[in-house]
């Protein structure tokens, strides 16, 4: 299984020079946990609503963002996005094609598949993730 196949297509993004109160902004309207901080064009970083709770409204995302971002292509395989969320402060994963961002993966994403999986009693160790 592939990141392309579990993946939101929906990505919100945001400058680094936006307010956490456009953080949060977002995080209420658009529904979401985590928005990719998007800076010449290129991943800088992600902030997530944890990072942004309590921290001064008028505080920049590029002091609270995390920077150490693994992104995946969408060929990534679940497993492999799997180990590049696996440990890091972020909860997600930016898909990024041809350099651009065409994608989302949260840890969430990758529990559901393991419960679906757990579920429908396929193997999860070894061959299909």
């Amino acid at each position: 299984m592939r990141v392309d196949e579990i993946m939101s297509r929906r990505v919100i993004s945001v400058a680094p020079a936006a307010t956490v109160a456009d953080a949060l902004d977002l995080f209420l309207t658009s529904h979401v946990l985590h928005l990719v901080v998007i800076e010449e064009g290129r991943v800088a970083g992600v902030v997530g609503i944890r990072e942004a709770s309590g921290k001064s409204r008028d505080l920049p995302v590029a002091k609270i963002m995390i920077r150490d971002i693994k992104t995946a292509a969408p060929t990534t395989t679940i497993r492999d996005a799997a180990r590049l969320i696996i440990g890091r402060n972020a909860g997600c994963l930016p898909v990024v094609d041809a350099g651009r961002v065409v994608g989302i993966v949260t840890a969430a994403d990758l529990m559901r598949v393991v419960r679906e999986k757990a579920d429908t009693g396929a193997p999860t160790a070894h061959g299909v993730m």
